[in-house]
């Protein structure tokens, strides 16, 4: 008989590999579209250390996955150098 796998233990493992690595989540106002969407995802994305970047131009949020040597400081620095300052986290 086949084992079910329900979603927590499927999550608790993606947790137990992604060892190291944080999530940032920011709400950007200024995001308004796609292009928007694609100069966030594009720029934090190149950053060294960086594994995920989601943006999602309707809730005006950003998910960000990263591990060293990414750091929030120069996630933030860039976002706000690129004319997307975070608001939380």
């Amino acid at each position: 008989m086949a084992r079910m796998i329900s979603n927590n233990h499927v999550n608790k493992e993606l947790q137990r590999q992604e060892t190291g690595v944080k999530t940032l989540t920011y709400d950007i106002p200024s995001v308004n579209c796609g292009q928007c969407k694609k100069t966030i995802e594009q720029k934090v994305g190149e950053l060294t250390g960086v594994a995920l970047v989601k943006v999602d131009v309707l809730a005006k949020q950003a998910i960000i996955k990263y591990s060293p040597p990414a750091a929030k400081l120069e996630i933030e620095t860039l976002l706000n150098k690129i004319g997307h300052p975070p608001v939380g986290e």
